[in-house]
């Protein structure tokens, strides 16, 4: 029975050109027999939620505003759902306000195994490197979990990844746990969301980038005084220029 658990810390740094400014946010993988599910913890617990939500109850009362404050919001929005069977990916995501579904491909990942070896959190672990997404990547995996992924799309070792960082530090997973899991399972968001293609996406974030009004629906629509508003949400999106994949961000407020 294929029902996994594993966390790991994210750890990022959304402007290249202030590496000292990190970011991290603890990410989930949800694996089950048809994949997995890829996403923030804090969204997976507002998702497993409502199997607990007896322990919720204030007076009979649910606060949304307590649910919040107890689990906090997600910086990485992003639910990634890999179906084995059809050898894709079904990514959803926000910009700003719009609600974005996109399909996407399973990298094939030339790995070089190599000989090194290290204990890492009580797992015998094994390195390899590769490049992947115009980055040089250093992984770890034991193959004492015999799944061969890893997070977001790193896959196709012979064993679990627990670690993976790029060769710059930018982006670093490290394993928190793994363990069996009987919680529910993650389920893909259906109501109002935009079906794109990965290049309609790609286009999109470029646009928003160039004019951050354009998710506030129609090109007519007015912000009060949106030129201020304007000037300061693009120098903000300036400062988020880095991603795994260049040209792709699951954090665009």
């Amino acid at each position: 029975n294929d029902n996994f658990l594993v966390e790991y810390k994210y750890n990022y740094t959304n402007d290249s050109l202030n590496k000292s400014n990190k970011k991290g946010e603890e990410m989930v993988m949800r694996i089950n027999e048809k994949g997995f599910v890829f996403l923030p913890k804090n969204d997976f617990k507002n998702d497993t939620l409502k199997g607990n939500i007896n322990d919720l109850m204030v007076d009979g009362k649910i606060i949304m505003k307590d649910i919040f404050a107890k689990y906090g919001k997600t910086d990485n929005n992003i639910r990634m759902f890999f179906l084995k069977d059809k050898k894709i990916y079904l990514i959803q995501t926000n910009v700003a306000l719009t609600m974005i579904d996109f399909e996407d491909v399973v990298p094939n990942i030339s790995w070089k195994l190599l000989k090194e070896e290290k204990e890492l959190n009580g797992y015998k672990v094994k390195k390899a490197t590769t490049n992947l997404f115009g980055r040089n990547w250093e992984a770890w995996y034991t193959e004492d979990i015999p799944v061969s992924y890893g997070p977001y799309k790193f896959n196709g070792l012979p064993g679990l990844i627990l670690d993976i960082k790029d060769s710059e530090d930018f982006f670093h997973f490290e394993f928190i746990s793994f363990a069996k899991s009987k919680s529910s399972i993650p389920k893909a968001f259906d109501s109002g969301r935009v079906k794109m293609t990965r290049i309609e996406f790609m286009d999109y974030i470029k646009k928003y980038k160039e004019n951050p009004l354009i998710v506030l629906g129609e090109s007519n629509s007015v912000v009060r005084d949106d030129e201020t508003f304007f000037k300061r949400k693009k120098a903000l999106l300036e400062l988020n220029n880095n991603s795994i994949e260049r040209g792709i961000q699951f954090n665009l407020k």
